[in-house]
């Protein structure tokens, strides 16, 4: 069950990222002491480009921008949220490409050395679950759509089919009863 205080969060995270026009700017301090809660979950701190040939900076771990964040981060995080829309499902995108260079990490040291890591096995079926659970999420999603569809289709059949009715009753007069009577 989600909180209120997820919701909030959610809300403050999705609009720190969608207030984002141009340059650096992902959020203040105003709401309190520390970073805000956009930077805590993107910022240099969590950031999976960091130490990597993917940080445009060559920023190492352990260092970090002036303002926590550099705008070619700002930018991506802007953009896969207008493309995943939740603050969970980009949580979870962000989840599993940081599990996928950690193992691929390992993968790397296995080839040249030789020993794979003990904890391989176990981050892959981690990252194997927050897959699995994205992709029940977007089925349940789709199969919500169709639903919709379905029952907007079945609607436009039922008031077509009731048109019909109507017409035809129009069409047809009510018969007239005419009692004859006989002598015999």
């Amino acid at each position: 069950m989600v909180t209120r205080e997820q919701v909030l969060e959610n809300k403050a995270i999705k609009s720190g990222l969608t207030r984002v026009q141009s340059g650096n700017y992902i959020g203040s301090s105003r709401d309190g002491p520390g970073l805000p809660k956009t930077l805590k979950l993107f910022g240099c701190q969590k950031c999976n480009w960091i130490g990597t040939k993917l940080c445009p900076h060559g920023i190492m771990i352990g260092n970090h921008h002036s303002n926590w964040i550099c705008s070619d981060r700002i930018q991506y995080m802007k953009e896969e949220m207008e493309k995943v829309g939740s603050v969970p499902r980009l949580l979870q995108n962000e989840m599993a490409i940081k599990l996928k260079l950690i193992t691929e990490s390992m993968e790397f040291d296995w080839l040249e050395g030789g020993e794979l890591h003990d904890d391989y096995k176990h981050l892959m079926k981690v990252m194997s679950g927050v897959i699995d659970k994205a992709r029940r999420q977007d089925e349940g999603i789709k199969i919500a759509g169709e639903l919709t569809v379905a029952h907007e289709d079945f609607r436009k059949m039922v008031e077509v089919e009731a048109k019909k009715i109507e017409e035809q009753n129009k069409r047809t007069r009510p018969a007239e009863f005419t009692e004859e009577i006989s002598d015999s």
